[in-house]
């Protein structure tokens, strides 16, 4: 499911370098961001991993090209989960994975990342302080003609008083004005894939945002 790649001395197109930067680029803008407001040193080490994976994405473009041949939900959702492992891993929190639709996305590959970190970083704010199971389950199924990604987590859900505003708002009265990056995320959804967000509290308990992507868009590969 990974892009094909051969042997070329010649540099990778730029596009291309633009789109494997942005993964790294996106989560060091997080994490100097949660830096300056937390100035938590756990911040530090996640910008010293995106260096890190930068310098690697550059040194590999000198003597690889990658051809384009857009790239895997499952991937994407992966690459992501990573960037997040040192988190994740030190706050307890375990991560299912269950890929029954995995679509191509030739498109806006840049655009989808931002959303699944900027949805991630909600789950494993939410969860840090969270003393019962922390579990983050990601899901992906096709139903209806729509391409359906949920991520829930064991938390304890969204805040009723915000549920309805969420996605719809720049402003909200969460903590710290994290529904502005939700509403960022419903922009892009909108914008780029004609997709829908929602923000539930199952009856199961935790938090899910659950988004619907017309299988026309990505098509059936």
């Amino acid at each position: 499911m990974a892009a094909s790649i051969s042997l070329n001395d010649e540099p990778a197109p730029i596009e291309r370098l633009i789109h494997d930067l942005s993964i790294p680029l996106s989560i060091m803008k997080l994490n100097l961001e949660l830096l300056e407001r937390n100035n938590n040193p756990q911040y530090l080490r996640r910008l010293n991993l995106g260096w890190e994976k930068m310098d690697l994405i550059l040194k590999q473009r000198t003597s690889y090209r990658i051809v384009r041949s857009g790239k895997y939900i499952s991937d994407i959702l992966d690459e992501v989960v990573e960037l997040f492992g040192t988190g994740i891993n030190k706050a307890g929190i375990s991560i299912s994975k269950n890929y029954e639709a995995d679509p191509k996305v030739v498109l806006h590959q840049d655009k989808l990342i931002r959303i699944f970190i900027n949805i991630l970083n909600n789950a494993l704010e939410a969860l840090k302080p969270y003393n019962g199971i922390k579990q983050i389950s990601i899901n992906t199924s096709l139903k209806a003609k729509y391409y359906r990604i949920a991520i829930s987590n064991s938390g304890k859900g969204f805040p009723e008083e915000i549920l309805a505003d969420l996605g719809k708002s720049r402003i909200t009265n969460k903590s710290r004005n994290r529904g502005r990056g939700l509403y960022n995320c419903a922009l892009f959804l909108r914008k780029y894939f004609k997709a829908k967000i929602m923000f539930l509290n199952p009856r199961s308990g935790g938090a899910q945002v659950l988004i619907l992507i017309p299988q026309y868009i990505l098509g059936n590969e």
